[in-house]
């Protein structure tokens, strides 16, 4: 099995399948038969597809997913309708350059069913390269139409990052591979629409100094893990994360809450003149520019902020 960044390595026997599921006033869930979405992809076979990163769109009609048909194919970006109809790949294979695969992977529907962000080995310029420490294509996040036209990366580094999603106003978060001499954390960070304010979010570092006021020399979980991976928004605000040790594989770990109120170090903590209070309170700055953003750079309004029902389960 493969791990977090090891997206190049070629997985066939995978199917994409959608079951009917209906969710009791107990809030328990029934789920009934399935079927595969791949019949109508051309070129799929369940025998020798490796279909990754399945994402439905926020009107329940369409699933976004990246697959390769076999494993001379790199990644791609499909869209077929929950039934199975209509199954197209949008973002068409491109040959290798430098003998790296044009991988493109692990896509996420805007609120608005308008967009779709993903993670590409493309390169800004297009030029491919591989990261620093892992010396494995390196991916960056880009974003397109929900159609495949107009793509453009939304950041550059020279490290991977995969699985975006996006929060309810409109940012985009990410994992982040982070290297420099002696350390190496997978960590979540977030964007702007509008590409500004990149930002770090959760799981810096497993462990941090400074969190004991006696010796700051004493290192002490700040996360605990070094893998932070499949970040998602939910519906309270919070941060579910599956949090794992380096070398986990197969989506192997720990599934965790992130709580954006209140740090590790800060739970519980009420001591006087520590700063923290029992229930913290969170205020939004709003930053003034001198130029409105162009309308590709405006967040995908007009949206509902989370879906109204879930008619199935993929």
């Amino acid at each position: 099995m493969a791990g977090p960044l090891e997206f190049d390595t070629y997985q066939a026997g995978s199917d994409l399948r959608a079951a009917t599921a209906t969710v009791a006033a107990d809030g328990s869930i029934t789920v009934g038969g399935s079927i595969s979405l791949l019949a109508g992809c051309g070129g799929a076979s369940t025998a020798t597809a490796d279909v990754r990163g399945p994402d439905v769109s926020f009107d329940g009609t369409r699933v976004a997913f990246a697959m390769r048909t076999g494993a001379s194919d790199p990644l791609g970006i499909w869209v077929v309708g929950i039934d199975g109809a209509g199954c197209t790949r949008i973002t068409p294979a491109q040959p290798a350059e430098s003998g790296i695969a044009i991988h493109d992977f692990d896509p996420s529907w805007s609120p608005d069913d308008q967009w779709i962000v993903f993670a590409s080995t493309r390169g800004a310029n297009g030029e491919p390269s591989r990261s620093r420490k892992l010396f494995l294509p390196q991916s960056d996040i880009w974003r397109m139409r929900a159609d495949g036209a107009n793509a453009e990366p939304m950041t550059y580094l020279t490290n991977s990052e995969v699985s975006p999603q996006w929060m309810r106003e409109g940012r985009v978060i990410m994992t982040t591979e982070k290297v420099s001499e002696g350390f190496y954390q997978l960590a979540g960070r977030r964007i702007n629409w509008d590409r500004t304010d990149y930002h770090p979010l959760l799981a810096q570092r497993a462990q941090s100094r400074f969190a004991d006021p006696s010796d700051p020399q004493v290192m002490l979980d700040s996360i605990g893990y070094q893998q932070a991976t499949e970040i998602r928004e939910s519906f309270n605000g919070d941060f579910l994360v599956i949090l794992s040790d380096a070398g986990a594989r197969g989506g192997a770990g720990r599934l965790a809450i992130f709580n954006r109120s209140i740090g590790p170090f800060e739970a519980g903590r009420s001591d006087p003149g520590s700063g923290f209070v029992d229930e913290p309170r969170i205020s939004l700055k709003i930053r003034h520019h001198d130029r409105l953003p162009r309308l590709e750079d405006r967040p995908p309004f007009g949206m509902r902020a989370l879906r109204d029902s879930q008619d199935g389960i993929v």
